[in-house]
């Protein structure tokens, strides 16, 4: 995997088919941490590729979120 500055963000979310909206400088996804049904996880994806649920809090970076996603919870 590439580092997580470069890592293409929209590009992952685009192969595994995962929904997502773009707001300015966000993408906004399903929370896989959460029980939340809207696509309230934004990934900043202008500087660090960093990650916020803004309904339950959690925080991270992007290598972080991949793996969750990677485990199955909504792929």
């Amino acid at each position: 995997m590439k580092e997580k500055k470069s890592f293409d963000v929209l590009g992952y979310l685009l192969n595994i088919k995962i929904p997502f909206k773009i707001l300015e400088d966000w993408i906004y996804i399903r929370c896989p941490f959460c029980s939340d049904p809207e696509k309230h996880l934004g990934i900043y994806f202008k500087g660090k590729n960093n990650f916020h649920c803004w309904i339950c809090g959690k925080l991270g970076d992007i290598l972080s979120l991949v793996q969750e996603l990677k485990n199955g919870i909504l792929i």
